[in-house]
């Protein structure tokens, strides 16, 4: 069965902040380009269990050597800062307090915090992301990678979706009591100007405390 987008942000949601194992079916808000809300990460537990067309095995873990960081307009929340590339504009439209968004030519970048998250360690978080993708996606975990001016060990998955010619990915992340999810959505033009956008922006990423 296919949730809505909207059940896979309460169900990812609700495992981070309060250890839930369920959820039900909400109807959709405003499509934000497919990709899931932020879920607890770090640790260890037991190894994910993919969903339909997902590959889960953890590779090895990754920075971002020669990659420029972004120098757009900022994304900040309590906890996080980062830039959208140059020439983007940030979103006028904020579904909660806690998120916030950018957009350019062809692509979008959304910044998610929920404080007061459980620290379910990584694997655990990749198992609730991979079980709450669509059933018509086909999802990969990419290496993991490392975040801000301390290295912060993060989850990166990238996926698309049957009939949709755009490419998601989703990097999770859980710092001090807080997870924070960033979510990409790209059109093809943009992955051929500029196939290291993604980088580009995770680079540009500083922890606020």
């Amino acid at each position: 069965m296919r949730l809505p987008l909207r059940s896979v942000l309460v169900c990812a949601l609700s495992v981070a902040v309060l250890g839930l194992a369920a959820c039900q079916d909400e109807e959709d808000p405003p499509s934000t380009g497919g990709t899931p809300s932020a879920s607890a990460s770090t640790g260890s537990a037991s190894p994910a269990t993919p969903s339909s067309g997902a590959t889960s095995s953890p590779p090895s873990s990754t920075a971002f050597p020669g990659v420029t960081p972004a120098s757009g307009p900022e994304l900040k929340v309590t906890m996080t800062s980062l830039h959208a590339p140059d020439g983007w504009k940030l979103s006028e439209t904020q579904f909660t307090s806690y998120d916030i968004s950018a957009f350019g030519k062809g692509g979008q970048v959304q910044l998610i915090e929920m404080a007061d998250s459980a620290d379910v360690g990584l694997e655990t978080t990749a198992e609730i992301f991979l079980k709450g993708q669509p059933d018509d996606a086909t999802t990969k975990r990419l290496p993991n990678v490392f975040l801000g001016q301390d290295g912060t060990e993060a989850l990166r998955f990238s996926w698309t979706v049957k009939g949709d010619d755009k490419r998601y990915e989703s990097v999770q992340a859980y710092r001090s009591g807080t997870s924070v999810a960033l979510n990409f959505t790209a059109e093809p033009g943009l992955l051929e100007r500029d196939p290291d956008w993604v980088q580009s922006v995770l680079a540009s990423l500083t922890w606020l405390r």
